[in-house]
């Protein structure tokens, strides 16, 4: 893949200089693809530990914006009640698009994503608590079992009732740490 030319058909991009010294570090390939980069495995190494730092301690905002903060404290409150991305949008005084960017700039993740999480967490603290799977998808605030059901199986890859068949046993772990309000009094 090539960059925009300039007058003289040389590329005029500020990678193609970037690309060309790349290309000059591969040990073996041809003029299109280069394969195996003298600094290969060092590379490797320092993707997996970016990958893990990313990880550990996604890219995000510093300081969380108190309204998003307080947008997630409603939607774990009562995971059963649903609470739309526009209701919290209001509440926030804010658009419903600038509300769900900065959800999702402050989350890692969608709203949409982030209230279904929210409802699969429940519904699991509901089955080690021994409840049914009927109580703990209603409860948890999806529409019916079956799409309780339905959701699990593709978060999952399996339907709940067969993961409950081999006897697991479920225990959480809870965040020491919560969202704040970073308002200074």
């Amino acid at each position: 893949m090539t960059g925009p030319k300039s007058g003289n058909g040389q590329e005029s991009d500020a990678a193609s200089s970037r690309r060309a010294a790349c290309a000059a570090q591969m040990t073996s390939g041809d003029a299109v693809l280069g394969l195996g980069h003298r600094n290969e495995r060092r590379l490797l190494h320092d993707m997996s530990a970016q990958d893990r730092l990313d990880l550990a301690a996604p890219p995000g905002p510093l300081h969380p914006d108190p309204r998003i903060g307080q947008a997630i404290r409603t939607l774990r409150a009562d995971v059963g009640r649903t609470v739309s991305a526009g209701e919290l949008a209001r509440e926030c005084g804010l658009s419903v698009s600038r509300f769900l960017h900065l959800f999702a700039a402050h989350t890692g993740t969608s709203f949409r994503r982030y209230r279904l999480w929210t409802r699969m967490l429940r519904a699991a603290e509901l089955i080690a608590g021994r409840h049914d799977l009927t109580t703990a998808a209603t409860e948890a605030g999806f529409a019916s079992p079956s799409h309780f059901s339905e959701t699990f199986h593709r978060m999952f890859g399996l339907p709940p009732s067969r993961l409950l068949a081999t006897g697991p046993t479920i225990s959480f772990a809870r965040a020491t740490a919560d969202v704040r309000d970073t308002k200074t009094s």
